[in-house]
C-alpha cells in the first residue's frame, strides 16, 4: 500500500495557475506512482475540477481506427458537411489511425486528408488499438476548439443529424458518456457487475504491479464519448506517474474496454458520486448502439447488423438516445443514408424502407465476426 509522509498530508493542497486546486504530493517512481495516486484517490484528496460547460469549444472530433479503408466515408462526409448548417455555429472534424495508412491515402483521398501518417499496425484483440486510440484523442486535443471526442470504428456511422448529435451533447455539458462498471461494484450502485468471462478474461489480466485492482474499470461497447477534459487527464495521466499504461493491458481481451474507464478512474473521474462531485462528471450510458449474440463462440463481439437492420429497429435505437451504431460492414444504401441524416423519421425516405423492407423475403440471422 502506498504511503504518505507526514509532510506530505500537511502539505496537503497547493494552488495551481487559473486558481485550480490540485494535490501536490510527490508521487515517486513509476509504476509505485500509479498506486500512490491511486491511494490518493482513496483519502479523498483529488481536487480536479469539473469543467465549465460554458467555455466549451465548437467542434466534435470523430475519431475512428480502420485497417485499410473507410467503408462509410461518403456517409461521414455528408454527416460532417452538413454542419454548416448547425444553427448554433458547431462543427465537427474527423482523425483516422488506419492499419495501412497508406492504402486508404491512395484509395480515399478525403479521408486520406484526415488519416495519421504513423500506424502503430494493430491486429484484432490488440492492445495496440489502445495506442491506436490515444494517439488519434492526442491529435484531436491539438484543435482548441475541440470540446467532444467520439472514439469509433471504421463499422461505425452515425444514425441522426449532425445538430441532433450536437445538441444532445452540448445540452448535458462537459460530461463524457460510457456505459461502465467496476468488477465488483458497491452494493445500490445501479452499476452492473462483471461477469466470469469477464472477470477471468479481462479485470483479472490487468498487471496488478502497475494497474491497483481496485482502479479497473470496463465500458461496453468500448467505443466512447468524452469531453475534452477527460481526454486531456487521459493522456496527461502517464506524464504525472512517469510511465507507459497500456503495457498492464496486453493480455486482456478488448483491452480499449478497459484501458479507458480505468485511465479515467485513476485520473479521478468516477461514474459514482462523492462529497467533493456529488453529480458525476460520467453518464452511465453509451451513445453506440451495439448488439451482442446471446450464443454461439463469439458472444463479446457484436453483430453485424446489415442483414437485419430495419426502420423499426432504427426508430428504437433513436428513442433509447442512441446516436451512433456499430456496426455496418456492408455498403449503406443511398436511402438508408438520407434518413440517417435527417431527424425526420416519417419522411419519404423512411417510408421506401419501409414498404422496401415489407417486400423482402424473410430476412437472415443477424452475422458476427471477430
Amino acid at each position: 500500500m502506498a504511503k504518505f509522509s507526514f509532510k506530505e498530508m500537511i502539505k496537503g493542497i497547493k494552488k495551481r495557475k487559473g486558481d485550480e486546486a490540485e494535490e501536490s504530493i510527490s508521487l515517486g517512481t513509476f509504476p509505485a506512482s500509479v498506486h500512490k495516486l491511486w491511494a490518493s484517490r482513496h483519502r479523498g484528496w483529488s481536487q480536479n475540477s469539473i469543467a465549465d460547460s460554458s467555455k466549451l469549444g465548437n467542434k466534435i472530433a470523430i475519431c475512428l481506427t480502420v485497417v485499410d479503408n473507410l467503408p462509410h466515408e461518403g456517409l461521414w462526409q455528408k454527416w460532417l458537411n452538413s454542419s454548416k448548417l448547425d444553427p448554433k455555429g458547431r462543427s465537427g472534424s474527423m482523425y483516422i489511425h488506419a492499419k495501412f495508412p497508406d492504402k486508404v491515402k491512395a484509395q480515399q483521398p478525403w479521408a486520406g486528408e484526415r488519416t495519421l501518417a504513423h500506424s502503430y499496425v494493430p491486429e484484432w484483440n490488440d492492445v495496440k488499438v489502445v495506442r491506436a486510440m490515444l494517439s488519434l484523442i492526442r491529435e484531436a486535443l491539438k484543435d482548441k476548439e475541440t470540446a467532444f471526442i467520439y472514439l469509433g470504428t471504421e463499422s461505425c456511422v452515425p444514425i441522426t443529424s449532425f445538430t441532433t448529435v450536437a445538441d444532445r451533447l452540448y445540452s448535458e455539458g462537459a460530461v463524457s458518456w460510457l456505459n461502465e462498471w467496476p468488477e465488483n461494484p458497491p452494493t445500490g450502485s445501479g452499476l452492473k457487475r462483471a461477469s466470469k468471462f469477464e472477470a477471468s478474461s479481462q479485470f483479472a489480466v490487468v498487471d496488478p504491479q502497475m494497474i491497483p485492482t481496485s482502479a479497473v474499470w470496463k465500458a461496453l461497447p468500448g467505443w466512447i464519448t468524452l469531453t475534452r477534459h477527460h481526454a486531456e487527464a487521459i493522456v496527461n495521466l502517464e506524464e504525472k506517474v512517469g510511465g507507459e499504461l497500456w503495457p498492464a493491458f496486453s493480455q486482456v481481451f478488448a483491452p480499449e474496454e478497459l484501458y479507458f474507464p480505468t485511465a479515467l478512474c485513476l485520473a479521478g473521474v468516477s461514474a459514482l458520486p462523492n462529497s467533493r462531485k456529488p453529480k458525476p462528471e460520467i453518464r452511465v450510458q453509451s451513445l453506440v448502439f451495439a448488439e451482442y449474440p446471446k450464443s454461439g463462440p463469439n458472444t463479446a463481439n457484436p453483430i453485424a447488423l446489415d442483414d437485419c437492420f430495419d426502420v423499426n429497429r432504427l426508430a428504437t435505437m433513436r428513442s433509447s438516445g442512441f446516436l451512433f451504431v456499430r456496426k455496418f460492414k456492408k455498403t449503406i444504401s443511398e436511402e438508408l443514408q438520407r434518413l440517417f441524416l435527417s431527424d425526420n423519421t416519417e419522411n419519404q425516405s423512411m417510408t421506401q424502407i419501409r414498404e422496401n423492407s415489407t417486400r423482402r423475403s424473410r430476412p437472415r440471422s443477424p452475422k458476427h465476426d471477430r
